[in-house]
């Protein structure tokens, strides 16, 4: 089936990429790359991540679930220094041939993962179903992230996550370059190729700010307009350098005779909110880190008309094996879907701080997209905490017909 089709799968997820920072989206970040490909592409406006944060939402493209399904995601009761062996505990839990990647690789594709980020990697048994896992380090100092040495102690992810922070700093490029290399000197003529990449590059710090600034940032402390405006603006140029990379790989696959052919996704794990209050993600289901870019060029660039509802990458799965089978886009669109956070226990919060954050922790909460609205319910507390319509927050203005319909739909979806 794959060579008779000849169509490599190429899946790119750009790490923490904010998709109003596009130009496609409205945003100031000059992306000459994306904008060609946008002719060529279909682009879906409505994408929402199924989780604020890396892992659950990597395992949910994988495996065609939401994070309540696959349990790959954090826990009220795991201490955040026992999270990665928890999370790769939970992931062996996931049924064997049920991954993206193994069913890929049963009709004859050969799967290969690229990942610039050490959270997705064989640290944590992401490499079952693929061929060959490649775990980039355009530093060469991420080799010691996972020792035991630096997670035996309560200490030791918060140190795990302070040694990235130093490792990316100051860096624009944090592995595009050794990508576009990689996939320059792959064979892609054979068209049975599924590559998975992860790009760092919009992922937090950012050059010319300060990383001790940004960690007490996404520790809820506040920062002033000056500071902010700094990020933003360090966020943009890292976007415009992302461009740039993602341009020269699909000039990659015109040089080697793929464009045409392949299916080429280009999407987001999550997006980054930037404010006074928080820089980040992990936490909180904020439109600015949910909502996410999601730009498909099918092969034979063939368009299609965008349906009435909001996309999943949950959904991403069967679309790559509905266009493989030759099907159409339908399954990439429903009418509800859902964004999931367990409540964040990596955090430390001082005690002066009294910033919403600190009572975040621990708390189950999730967001409901469905026509028009969308509202966060706090299953902890079983209440719904924020109503909105479009992006106007409506909470007190929530018609007893729409607060019904929303109600209904959470009791359904989540069985309370």
């Amino acid at each position: 089936m794959a060579g008779a089709m000849d169509t490599n799968v190429i899946l790119i997820v750009c790490d923490t990429l904010n998709k109003e920072v596009l130009q496609l989206y409205g945003g100031s970040a000059k992306t000459r790359s994306l904008n060609k490909l946008a002719k060529d592409a279909v682009v879906y406006r409505n994408a929402i991540a199924p989780s604020p944060w890396t892992v659950p939402t990597h395992v949910s493209i994988l495996s065609g679930e939401y994070p309540r399904i696959h349990g790959v995601h954090e826990k009220k009761g795991v201490r955040y220094y026992d999270i990665f062996s928890y999370l790769k505990k939970q992931y062996k839990h996931i049924h064997n041939g049920t991954l993206l990647q193994e069913k890929l690789k049963k009709i004859g594709y050969n799967c290969i993962c690229i990942s610039n980020n050490p959270l997705i990697s064989p640290y944590l048994g992401l490499q079952r179903g693929f061929n060959k896992f490649i775990c980039l380090d355009p530093t060469a100092n991420m080799k010691n992230l996972f020792d035991p040495a630096n997670s035996a102690d309560s200490n030791g992810a918060s140190r795990i996550a302070r040694n990235i922070q130093r490792t990316l700093q100051n860096r624009i490029d944090k592995g595009a370059k050794m990508t576009t290399e990689i996939l320059s000197d792959m064979d892609l003529e054979c068209g049975d190729l599924f590559i998975l990449i992860n790009l760092m590059e919009m992922h937090e710090p950012y050059k010319g700010t300060s990383p001790k600034k940004i960690s007490r940032a996404c520790l809820g402390y506040p920062m002033d307009k000056n500071q902010v405006n700094k990020i933003k603006c360090a966020y943009v140029k890292q976007a415009e350098y992302l461009d740039i990379q993602l341009g020269k790989i699909i000039d990659i696959l015109r040089k080697k005779g793929r464009y045409s052919k392949d299916l080429l996704i280009i999407t987001s794990d999550h997006g980054q909110l930037i404010s006074e209050d928080f820089v980040g993600h992990g936490l909180y289901l904020n439109d600015a880190i949910t909502s996410i870019p999601l730009i498909i060029k099918y092969p034979n660039n063939v368009k299609y008309n965008l349906r009435k509802g909001y996309q999943s990458i949950v959904f991403i799965k069967t679309l790559i094996l509905d266009t493989l089978a030759g099907k159409d886009d339908s399954s990439l669109t429903k009418p509800i879907v859902f964004s999931e956070c367990y409540g964040n226990h990596q955090i430390r919060i001082n005690k002066m701080n009294t910033l919403t954050i600190s009572r975040l922790r621990g708390k189950t909460k999730f967001r409901i997209y469905y026509d028009n609205l969308s509202l966060i319910y706090n299953a902890t507390d079983s209440k719904i905490e924020y109503a909105y319509k479009g992006n106007k927050q409506i909470h007190k203005r929530l018609k007893l017909s729409e607060f019904n319909v929303m109600l209904n739909i959470i009791k359904k979806h989540y069985k309370l």
